[in-house]
C-alpha cells in the first residue's frame, strides 16, 4: 500500500514542492515533483538520519 507521508517530512523537505510517499509493499520512500513525476525512490533501511540525508540530496537536484 502506498501512503502519502509529506506532512511527516516537512521538517526535511522545507518549502520544496515535492510529495513524499511510503510504499510498505516495497519498503521504499518515494519522492514526486509537483507534476507527479517520480524524483527518487529510496529504500528505507530503518536508519532515519541516513534517509533524511538522501531525501535532502534528492531535493537539491531539483
Amino acid at each position: 500500500m502506498r501512503i502519502e507521508t509529506t506532512k511527516d517530512w516537512k521538517d526535511v523537505i522545507g518549502n520544496a514542492e515535492v510529495k513524499v510517499f511510503f510504499d510498505d509493499g516495497t519498503g521504499m520512500l518515494e519522492l514526486e515533483d509537483k507534476d507527479g513525476e517520480l524524483i527518487e525512490a529510496i529504500y528505507d533501511d530503518g536508519n532515519y538520519r541516513k534517509l533524511q540525508d538522501k531525501v535532502k540530496a534528492a531535493i537539491e537536484v531539483l
